[in-house]
């Protein structure tokens, strides 16, 4: 196997250099001694330390020894004698569910937490949010927010405050991002997970009384033979014409008072719908919190110790609504209500939805039979997804909004159960690769033609994702687009104008804009932090069963030739693994612990323009492969 992890210097180092990333070929179930004694010959380190504990004491593929692991040089000696000393899941977090900062979790504990854009407890890269913009407050007895005169405000369910209690179900937001309160990792476990990616397009279905006249109607009926009467009164001034017809407009309102309770009995059950269909938008499009989050609870790690066969989700099913006296509404749709019908399917990579941000919007209601004159209620601010059926996507804006929105992309497509196989391809420029994707099953990173043709060649029986990372698209690129949209598969591209695709995301603005086909939407676009995607990558990474299943044996794609091909100019974390000495290489195996992989490399002594056959794919002669074994 190929061992990922990261090195870094403590403060006890001799040498304080940066982190380095490190890919490291190795049995599985390896000696740590071995990787300490290869660390230390290449880096002049000292005595290694992973989770607290020596480094050559432990086993590599168990834990803390796993992918992801970090490696400290030079620990703190105190650190070491109680290496599983620290806190544990904190009761309540702090989950930064949309806006520039995605995926942010903080952990709460009793006391106050100032809320701003710098130089405060909790920090929130927003331009929106002032400097100093509210105040947390975590009592025994209640959490609050109080706002702190701030420029935009704060808001709590979509209603300005100065302060307010808040719980679980309150939605908070402060300039652009949105966040709410949870209590413990068993609150959001793979149950909330079951749904995601699936299609919510299709409306709730509400009964109503096909035979129900309006209001207009029933008074009009009521009224007008009370209004005759009382003209034949006067006229003939026998009375009794207004007794007779009295009586039949109390005959009339009798089913008018009947009307009455129909109709409010339906507006219940349009309210139901409606905040049934706000739940089941969020369970089929979590937040990057919500998917970070989900990870780290227990059952989540249970499920993935079972493997993930048994990780079901939910099949083409019903979703009712009930009504007080409108009997049982049923939705048209392919997602449970409750998320509680299951199943061992897997869907395509063409039929899962993704989530890029929140917009306004209505709440997919309709009436059974259909009313002509009815309005679906306001959802407000609700997830906005990518119609699969959509192949070509195109990205527009600053690189860092653009590798944000990736990040997210790359978090669904790794955590949702439904889609876990499915391939992906990262193709382009070193510098705008997302490095901690090396640690996600499944997917495999390209600098070269080469490779990235060889693996979509590879998997012709299984579509799955590319992504066209730097905003240069040459012929080489669109023909490889071309190939990857021929195979089924989706693509992500990154370009300056959008062109030539057939959805376009623009983050150039402070609102982002979905256009596809006529239709034009704003929405807050959900951008994932680079530390927020190392550490989910490294935590998925870190479970105890992480598999991708029919990639064939032995089927590995070197990025060839780094270093000699000029492409180490700035020496980044990715620059420094390469200059290191290390290459990273795709390797995708059934039951591997991980899909992409690293090797130790070494200058050959065969200079020429001769090439090597490793496995399926030719790798340039002054590179040969060198493995770390027991002797």
């Amino acid at each position: 196997m190929t061992f990922h992890c990261t090195l870094v210097r403590g403060p006890l180092a001799l040498l304080q250099d940066p982190p380095v990333e490190l890919a490291i070929t190795i049995v599985d179930g390896g000696s740590g001694a071995l990787v300490q004694a290869a660390v230390a010959a290449e880096f002049k380190t000292g005595e290694l330390v992973v989770g607290g504990l020596p480094l050559s004491g432990l086993t590599v593929g168990a834990p803390p020894l796993v992918p992801g692991a970090v490696l400290v040089d030079g620990a703190d000696p105190g650190e070491q004698d109680a290496p599983h000393a620290g806190p544990g899941p904190a009761a309540l977090s702090l989950l930064v569910h949309a806006g520039p900062a995605a995926g942010v979790i903080v952990p709460l504990e009793r006391g106050s937490y100032r809320i701003g854009r710098s130089h405060t407890d909790i920090c929130l890269a927003d331009p929106d949010v002032s400097r100093d913009h509210a105040v947390l407050t975590v009592s025994e007895t209640a959490v609050t927010i109080t706002d702190n005169a701030s420029s935009n405000g704060t808001t709590v369910d979509g209603r300005k405050i100065r302060t307010a209690v808040l719980s679980t179900a309150s939605r908070i937001r402060c300039g652009d991002s949105v966040m709410s309160i949870v209590f413990d990792h068993d609150e959001l476990g793979i149950d909330s997970l079951r749904a995601a990616g699936r299609s919510v397009a299709e409306p709730l279905s509400v009964p109503r009384s096909s035979h129900a006249s309006s209001r207009a109607q029933v008074l009009l009926t009521a009224g007008l033979p009370l209004l005759l009467g009382v003209a034949m009164a006067l006229a003939t001034g026998m009375w009794m014409f207004l007794g007779f017809t009295a009586i039949s407009a109390v005959a009339v309102l009798a089913p008018a008072i009947a009307g009455r309770r129909q109709r409010h009995a339906l507006a219940v059950a349009v309210e139901e719908a409606v905040e049934q269909d706000r739940n089941r938008r969020r369970r089929s499009s979590p937040s990057a919190a919500e998917l970070a989050f989900t990870i780290n609870s227990s059952s989540f790690v249970a499920a993935r110790e079972r493997g993930p066969n048994q990780l079901t989700v939910p099949v083409a099913g019903t979703a009712h609504v009930t009504g007080a006296g409108q009997g049982t509404g049923t939705t048209k749709g392919t997602v449970a209500a409750e998320g509680t019908t299951t199943g061992q399917e897997t869907v395509a990579c063409n039929e899962i939805w993704l989530r890029i941000g929140t917009s306004q919007q209505k709440a997919r209601v309709e009436l059974d039979p259909v009313d002509p004159s009815f309005q679906p209620p306001l959802l407000g601010q609700a997830p906005l997804t990518l119609d699969p059926g959509i192949q070509t996507v195109s990205v527009a804006g600053p690189q860092a909004k653009v590798e944000g929105m990736f990040r997210f992309l790359l978090m669904q497509l790794a955590a949702f159960p439904a889609v876990t196989d499915i391939p992906v391809l990262i193709h382009g420029p070193l510098a705008h690769l997302p490095i901690g994707a090396r640690f996600l099953p499944g997917v495999a990173m390209s600098v070269d033609l080469d490779s990235a043709e060889a693996i979509l060649s590879a998997r012709a029986n299984r579509a799955g994702a590319l992504f066209l990372v730097g905003s240069v698209l040459d012929s080489g690129v669109a023909a490889l687009r071309q190939k990857a949209v021929q195979s089924g598969w989706r693509v992500f591209q990154c370009t300056e104008d959008g062109d030539q695709a057939e959805c376009v995301v623009e983050l150039w603005d402070k609102r982002a804009v979905l256009r596809s086909g006529l239709s034009k939407s704003e929405f807050d676009p959900d951008l994932v932090p680079h530390f927020v995607f190392d550490r989910f990558c490294r935590s998925l990474a870190a479970m105890p069963v992480v598999t991708t299943q029919g990639f064939g044996d032995a089927l590995c794609l070197f990025l060839g030739g780094l270093a000699s091909n000029g492409l180490l100019r700035n020496r980044g974390p990715l620059e420094r693994l390469f200059s290191a000495g290390w290459i990273i290489r795709s390797h995708w195996a059934r039951g591997r612990p991980a899909p992409v992989f690293g090797s130790r490399v070494r200058r050959s002594a065969s200079p020429g323009g001769r090439n090597h056959r490793i496995g399926k794919v030719r790798a340039p002669a002054h590179y040969c492969v060198g493995d770390l074994a027991d002797p």
